[in-house]
């Protein structure tokens, strides 16, 4: 947890998005915590920031949690590997003398590129009947559909290849949400 700032600051905070396309949809949700509870209706305003860009306001009350999501253009990411900047800031409304709350943490969710980072890569078929993921330094790759947590499945029916100066492999994925 962290301490809201004050009012009108912006509490930056990196959030890498490794593989980026920079199109389509993203998603950001914010877990935030209500911390004092001082007058009557809302205690607590929020504004979440991407990049410099404001993406989602949102308002409540007391000692409570709070989940903000936003959906967004995903060209506000950024696609050359650097995190981005995502900023919470808090506002006052008339009658509240100061609001506290915590930021527990971000969910960020956005169209990538099939390509593993540090050997790996947990994905989504997202309907494509074969999927290939590139960007493994070893052509030894195994491919574990956890659909089902409790049941992990090795998938054998993969091809392993090379792709400019690593190795990549292919596999069609059972369904096409499966993970």
């Amino acid at each position: 947890y962290l301490p809201d700032p004050g009012p009108g600051t912006k509490l930056p905070f990196a959030v890498p998005a490794p593989g980026a396309t920079g199109v389509g949809t993203a998603t950001i949700s914010a877990q935030l915590q209500g911390a004092s509870d001082l007058a009557p209706g809302n205690d607590h305003r929020v504004h979440l920031w991407i990049n410099g860009s404001n993406v989602a306001s949102a308002a409540w009350d007391g000692i409570a949690p709070r989940v903000v999501t936003a959906s967004f253009d995903a060209s506000l990411l950024k696609t050359d590997g650097s995190s981005n900047k995502v900023e919470v800031q808090g506002e006052l409304d008339a009658g509240v003398p100061y609001s506290v709350f915590w930021i527990d943490g971000f969910d960020l969710d956005y169209p990538r590129f099939y390509r593993a980072v540090d050997n790996k890569l947990r994905l989504r078929g997202a309907g494509n009947p074969v999927v290939t993921v590139s960007g493994f330094s070893d052509s030894a790759i195994a491919v574990v559909s956890v659909s089902d947590p409790l049941n992990p499945q090795w998938l054998t029916a993969t091809t392993a290849s090379t792709v400019g100066a690593g190795n990549a492999v292919s596999f069609v994925p059972a369904a096409p949400t499966t993970d």
